[in-house]
């Protein structure tokens, strides 16, 4: 069957919905689905059409023009001209699945008329930074629902907060770690923070913990594995602090150094995951009840993880931790038992049995 993926942003842009979306793409692949991902060119460049090659084979992309809100972009004819790939898309294949609401309600319904029947679908994936939710955003996604045929959410906070009523919950997919990552973890040796250097990735309570446990006597380098708008700051911070902190910026394949961690710090799902699979434990806060349901509504999340609401609370934990290493293990041993269960073919299963219900 020819499907199509539409997303917001997709490769060569990086981030977890991206993630999220080239590997369902390949699993489906596999299976002998063709797949088109349609997405917007989001830098200046871009091509409208484009191939990824994959070991999978082909995947198409087509991109749609930059949307400019609140310029109508839709309304010009240039755009018009640029969305027509887009539209051929839509139109030749046997279903379109759409991640998150932006690109159903900008790219596909003002023009929903002229694909009657189509069969529609929608993954929830986040959400968008602000609590409680905008109630128009949650009006929005409440429409989307009812306009699709099904649903998947990526995480259980959805349905609390956007009262979304899924059919599939997930919290996305995860690879078994190479036997160089596995055995590198043995010699576990810094705290490891993976994510964006941003506001809402508890980067900085990351740090005030680091130094907290390290005038404690428990403290052990720390490792940043990510870039953002807070680098300048936090290096000065650390700086200010005394702390022996490493800035890495972006890394492509973070697994080395995951492996000699001895806690990782991150809140992303799918980086929540991939920290488990090494068998580490993983430490987020948060600094708002939505984000405290993101991350405590984690299965398990009580007894996988350390999860605290500012940085005196966490470093306690982690301290304890650190003084308890058969604790640390068993929790570790137990977070990526389950972990491993979380495969990407799992994901896909979940996929096509929504479109069988559909």
């Amino acid at each position: 069957m020819k499907v199509v993926m539409a997303c917001w942003r997709f490769h060569p842009h990086a981030g977890g919905v991206e993630r999220h979306v080239l590997e369902v793409s390949r699993r489906l692949m596999r299976r002998g689905h063709e797949v088109v991902v349609v997405t917007e060119a989001h830098e200046p460049g871009l091509p409208a059409g484009d191939v990824l090659e994959l070991p999978e084979g082909r995947l198409e992309i087509r991109r749609v023009p930059r949307f400019e809100h609140g310029r109508a972009s839709f309304l010009r004819p240039a755009w018009w001209r640029g969305w027509a790939g887009a539209r051929a898309a839509f139109r030749e294949a046997g279903l379109l699945h759409f991640h998150d609401y932006p690109p159903f309600l900008y790219w596909f319904l003002p023009v929903r008329w002229l694909f009657p029947g189509k069969p529609a679908f929608v993954t929830f994936h986040g959400w968008e930074g602000a609590c409680p939710p905008d109630p128009r955003v949650v009006r929005i996604r409440r429409w989307v629902e009812r306009w699709t045929r099904g649903n998947i959410c990526v995480g259980a906070f959805i349905p609390v907060w956007y009262g979304t009523r899924c059919r599939h919950l997930t919290y996305g997919g995860v690879e078994a770690p190479s036997r160089a990552a596995a055995e590198g973890s043995e010699g576990t040796s810094s705290l490891v923070f993976l994510g964006r250097l941003a506001e809402d990735t508890g980067v900085r309570q990351c740090l005030e913990a680091s130094a907290l446990l390290q005038r404690q006597g428990l403290g052990f380098p720390l490792t940043l594995c990510g870039d953002g708008p807070l680098r300048a700051e936090l290096e000065a911070r650390a700086a200010g602090l005394g702390l022996q902190a490493k800035f890495l910026g972006w890394v492509r394949e973070p697994a080395r150094e995951l492996a000699h961690a001895k806690l990782v710090f991150t809140s992303g799902y799918l980086a929540i995951l991939e920290a488990m699979a090494q068998g580490k434990v993983v430490c987020a806060t948060y600094d708002n009840p939505l984000k405290e349901d993101y991350l405590r509504l984690f299965p398990e999340a009580e007894s996988r993880m350390v999860v605290a609401g500012d940085a005196e609370s966490l470093a306690t934990r982690m301290a304890g931790l650190l003084a308890d290493p058969g604790r640390l293990q068993i929790m570790g041993e137990d977070a990526r038992a389950w972990a491993l269960t979380q495969t990407w073919d799992r994901v896909a299963d979940l996929y096509e049995d929504l479109w069988g219900r559909g």
